[in-house]
C-alpha cells in the first residue's frame, strides 16, 4: 500500500508541475508543422493504396484469366480431333507415369486426375509467391 502511494504522489506532483509549465514561443509553429506533415503522409499513403488496388486487381484479373484458360484447356474433349499438341502430350505422360509408379501401390489414376493436382499445386505455388513478394504480406 506504500508503493501505491508512493506512484500516486509522484504522479500528482508531474501533473501539479505540468499545468504550471507554460509553452514554449514557437509550439504553435511546431504543431502546424506536425498537421502538415500528418497531411502529406495521409496523401502519399492515399497514392500508395491506390496502386496497391491496381496491383490486386492485375493479380486477380491473371488469376481469373488463368483459371478460365485452364478450364478452357482441360475440359475440352477435343483430343479426338487433335491429338497432338502439349496437353494430349502432358496426358501421356502423366497416364505412363501413373501407371508405373501408382501401379505399384495397387492405385490407378488417370492422367486427367494427375494433371488436375498437378497445375492445382501449380497454381498455389505461384498464388503463394504473389502474396508473398508482391503484395508482403507478413503474418505475425
Amino acid at each position: 500500500m506504500n508503493d501505491f502511494n508512493k506512484i500516486e504522489e509522484f504522479l500528482e506532483s508531474g501533473i501539479k508541475e505540468s499545468l504550471t509549465e507554460s509553452t514554449s514561443l514557437n509550439f504553435t509553429e511546431k504543431l502546424m508543422r506536425e498537421v502538415e506533415m500528418a497531411k502529406e503522409f495521409a496523401k502519399q499513403d492515399k497514392k500508395t493504396y491506390k496502386l496497391l488496388n491496381f496491383i490486386i486487381a492485375g493479380v486477380i484479373t491473371v488469376i481469373i484469366t488463368s483459371g478460365v484458360m485452364l478450364a478452357y484447356l482441360l475440359g475440352g474433349e477435343g483430343a479426338d480431333e487433335n491429338p497432338g499438341g502439349f496437353i494430349a502430350g502432358t496426358k501421356d505422360l502423366f497416364n505412363g507415369l501413373s501407371a508405373k509408379v501408382f501401379g505399384l501401390f495397387g492405385i490407378s489414376l488417370s492422367g486427367d486426375a494427375i494433371m488436375y493436382v498437378f497445375f492445382a499445386g501449380a497454381a498455389i505455388i505461384m498464388f503463394s509467391l504473389i502474396d508473398r513478394f508482391v503484395l508482403k504480406k507478413s503474418y505475425n
